[in-house]
């Protein structure tokens, strides 16, 4: 059996941050194509960073009738 879970954590720290599970470089480049850039700062819980992340994005109106083509 292979364990995908890094010795160094347990399960009360994956049930914290299920994004503990990714590699450092796997989260970045996850990261990259979200943002286009890599983080500035990395804190210790990766579900709070993408957290902050969508709180920092606005949400998109939805346009009804642009969406739908109806004219008005």
């Amino acid at each position: 059996m292979t364990d995908l879970v890094p010795p160094s954590l347990d399960y009360a720290a994956l049930v914290k941050d299920p994004l503990a599970r990714l590699s450092l470089a796997d989260f970045v480049k996850g990261w990259r194509m979200i943002v286009g850039e890599p983080p500035s700062v990395m804190l210790d819980d990766r579900s709070e960073m993408i957290r902050h992340l969508l709180e920092s994005v606005p949400s998109a109106v939805l346009d009804l009738a642009a969406a739908l083509h109806v004219a008005e």
